[in-house]
């Protein structure tokens, strides 16, 4: 299947002998997709803005490094749970050798301890991308920065 996340693929598709209803479900797809992205993105900032070039979980910053250090936005729960895909709490600005499950997860407990319990409860939702209102999100997100 083309890929959908451009506006060169919309062009592609239109050329396309494809039935009206079929058209505006992939045009409908492409939007979802970009707003998805554009709130991934506003998420990584504020998670970023937030660590301010520190690593938040070893405390490692760019004068520790020699200058060169990549602070990532790393989600404490996966994205793919839709309920805290784009909560700040579910967030932390770690370096590369933080960067994972475990370690992101015992700096949590030990660390702050209500954040934890809120996470725990927070994963076992089952929320769907259908049930989330991604404008709203990105409203929230954008008054955040």
């Amino acid at each position: 299947m083309v890929g959908l996340c451009s506006l060169y693929n919309l062009r592609i598709i239109r050329s396309a002998p494809l039935c009206p209803q079929i058209l505006e479900i992939l045009e409908a797809k492409m939007m979802l997709d970009s707003l998805i992205r554009a709130c991934d993105n506003l998420w990584r900032k504020i998670i970023l803005l937030r660590a301010n070039g520190k690593c938040e979980i070893c405390g490692a910053s760019k004068s520790q490094e020699g200058g060169v250090l990549w602070v990532q936005a790393c989600h404490i729960i996966s994205r793919t749970y839709w309920s805290t895909r784009w909560d700040p709490r579910n967030g932390v600005g770690g370096c590369q050798g933080c960067h994972n499950h475990k370690t992101i997860m015992t700096w949590l407990r030990r660390m702050d301890p209500k954040r934890y319990k809120w996470i725990i409860r927070q994963k076992q939702k089952q929320v769907s991308h259908r049930d989330i209102d991604l404008e709203k999100v990105y409203a929230s997100l954008c008054a955040q920065i």
